[in-house]
């Protein structure tokens, strides 16, 4: 099985959005001694953010209007990330 980038399916042409985060030198190190092709350490990120955006949608948030829906959605946020970085055990 192949890994490619979900955003760049054939099927689809909509516009791409390059983003950016910071990461750990070491960490970063670590993926390229193991994934030394960029093509597919993009694969690799960008089916990470895939994933974490329609767990994202399936929170059905609507855009805030006031401070309180906004520390609303901030909240659901942060646990969407804190039970991504800390799956419950098997």
């Amino acid at each position: 099985m192949s890994l490619h980038n979900p955003y760049k399916q054939a099927s689809s042409n909509v516009p791409l959005k390059r983003i950016a985060c910071d990461v750990s030198e070491d960490s970063w190190r670590k993926l390229k001694q193991y994934y030394p092709d960029q093509g597919l350490q993009d694969a690799i990120l960008s089916n990470l953010f895939f994933s974490f955006f329609n767990e994202f949608l399936n929170l059905h948030l609507t855009p805030p209007s006031t401070p309180d829906e906004f520390t609303s959605i901030k909240n659901q946020l942060r646990r969407l990330v804190q039970r991504r970085a800390n799956p419950p055990a098997p």
